[in-house]
């Protein structure tokens, strides 16, 4: 009988040293640490510690759908390929859908190396208005700003279709309304505001037909001119 006790405790410890040494798992099914009913291949009910930070956790593949998810509705994920794809997401069963970037202890955010890209759809900033693609709600500061215009420059004036309204007209429309002809009143730029480039044309237009008037002014002068000397002329 002590013999096969101690045949048994042999044997015991013999497929203890080799599973310590092998370390191997099933084949088929789920393994579960913490868990007896595990839902997928690895199935951890705790947190996991990587203790040597030259260790990697690598997700091996060459499609774009290999998935990291965060909490039990997925309600975020990261998912990226080994063709450099790396998406933060949220996932659209969540219930709020934003993705936060938070910053260090400097108030810094990173994006690129200098030469990349950052594509956005719509951004706010202290505001949230998707109607445009960059909101900024109390201002911007900048050394440098190019508008393209979707619209006609004003050089038109300066065509000779081009007609240029009677200085007293203008003058009516400015005791009527308040404001020059094809300029926005008051109310209606603090309603909509102004868009730089058409109201760029706009105010060259002005100058332009500012310059028109001078140099017809000019010349009425110069005629006067012509007239004074000539009845001064036949005074003398």
């Amino acid at each position: 009988m002590k013999k096969i006790a101690f045949i048994l405790s042999l044997v015991f410890l013999a497929t203890g040293a080799a599973w310590a040494q092998t370390n191997s798992l099933p084949t088929s099914g789920n393994v579960g640490i913490g868990t007896t009913n595990p839902q997928a291949g690895l199935h951890v009910i705790t947190t996991a510690t990587l203790a040597d930070g030259s260790i990697a956790t690598a997700i091996l593949g060459n499609a774009f759908n290999h998935y990291t998810y965060f909490g039990s509705a997925i309600g975020g994920r990261i998912r990226g390929s080994n063709e450099g794809y790396l998406v933060l997401e949220s996932y659209p069963t969540g219930t709020n859908n934003t993705l936060y970037l938070n910053t260090t202890s400097n108030g810094n955010i990173s994006i690129g190396n200098g030469g990349g890209k950052v594509i956005v759809g719509s951004l706010g900033v202290n505001f949230s208005d998707n109607s445009y693609k960059l909101f900024v709600q109390t201002g911007i500061r900048t050394e440098k700003i190019k508008v393209d215009l979707t619209s006609q420059w004003s050089d038109f004036v300066f065509h000779k279709e081009y007609s240029l309204k009677p200085l007293d007209e203008v003058e009516q429309f400015i005791q009527s309304n308040k404001h020059l002809p094809d300029i926005p009143s008051a109310e209606q730029v603090k309603a909509n505001g102004i868009d730089l480039g058409e109201m760029d044309a706009k105010l060259l237009q002005k100058i332009e037909e500012l310059t028109l008037y001078i140099i017809e002014q000019n010349k009425t002068i110069i005629e006067q001119g012509k007239k004074i000397a000539e009845l001064e002329k036949k005074m003398n």
